[in-house]
């Protein structure tokens, strides 16, 4: 590749970061908040343990939502966000 093909390489970045360096740090903390509120929204709608069973009895029945998400093995766990079973 010829050294001319990078020309003005540096120059469009510089642009696009000047361009966006208000939206990118507003599209990180909005997907931050947006799961921060989803895991609040998951403890308030499955606030009790038969809840969760009931619930994950239902998903684990779905083989879509199985492929998509991966089995729920233990609903009554308190397990982190991000781990197997449920969270709270």
């Amino acid at each position: 590749m010829a050294p001319e093909a990078l020309d003005g390489t540096a120059v469009l970045l510089r642009l696009a970061w000047r361009r966006d360096r208000w939206l990118i740090p507003a599209w990180v903390i909005g997907l931050a908040a947006m799961a921060g509120i989803s895991a609040s929204a998951t403890v308030d709608l499955y606030p009790n343990e038969a809840s969760r069973i009931e619930a994950a009895g239902a998903l684990n029945a779905s083989a879509a939502v199985v492929a998509l998400y991966g089995r729920v093995y233990d609903p009554t766990s308190r397990a982190p966000a991000g781990s197997a079973g449920w969270h709270r």
